[in-house]
């Protein structure tokens, strides 16, 4: 068996590797890949809307496309850092956060929340904006302050305030609220 040096690239990275290990070759050329996708797209602009596919030492990441608008706000991903979600996998859904693109054959559909940020929110979007409180919720004396008027009424987030009005409406999973409203219709 004779010692070779393998080597995983990106554009203009090369990196070699030093290991008699395929699967450790695998590895680092993995590391390598994240690594230089995150400095390519910590970078870039929220404009470009897909990922070309990239071949590393056996490695493809899949291409991915900007999340919908239902698709970033029903996400629980943190978009600063693991923006990429993976929607479906094998025919099902899927729902997990990647701080890099999904490697080829570990994701069936994925899209970036990076471009969520920029995205309008329609004026006919449900909220908590003006929404009463009702007599009995006014008088309980459990109810937010000026700075976050808007008070969470079921779910397990009850009681909880935001100075967001769309925060447990759009932003919320119904779990977490399913009913709020406005403290100063009170």
């Amino acid at each position: 068996m004779t010692n070779r040096t393998t080597y995983a690239s990106i554009d203009e990275v090369t990196v070699p590797i030093e290991s008699t290990s395929w699967n450790h070759k695998r590895l680092i050329a993995l590391v390598v890949v994240t690594s230089t996708l995150f400095v390519t797209l910590g970078s870039r602009s929220p404009a470009v809307s897909v990922l070309t596919k990239k071949t590393i030492a056996g490695l493809a990441t899949a291409q991915v496309r900007d999340c919908s608008f239902e698709e970033c706000f029903a996400s629980s991903c943190d978009a600063r850092t693991a923006p990429f979600i993976c929607q479906r996998f094998q025919g099902g859904p899927h729902g997990g956060c990647s701080a890099s693109p999904w490697v080829e054959g570990t994701c069936d559909d994925s899209c970036n929340l990076e471009i969520c940020e920029s995205l309008s929110i329609p004026a006919d979007t449900e909220s908590c904006l003006g929404v009463q409180c009702g007599e009995e919720w006014c008088d309980n004396g459990q109810m937010c302050g000026d700075s976050a008027p808007y008070q969470c009424q079921v779910g397990s987030a009850r009681f909880g305030c935001a100075g967001d009005y769309y925060q447990w409406t759009l932003k919320t999973a119904g779990v977490v609220c399913s009913d709020c409203c406005d403290v100063t219709t009170c």
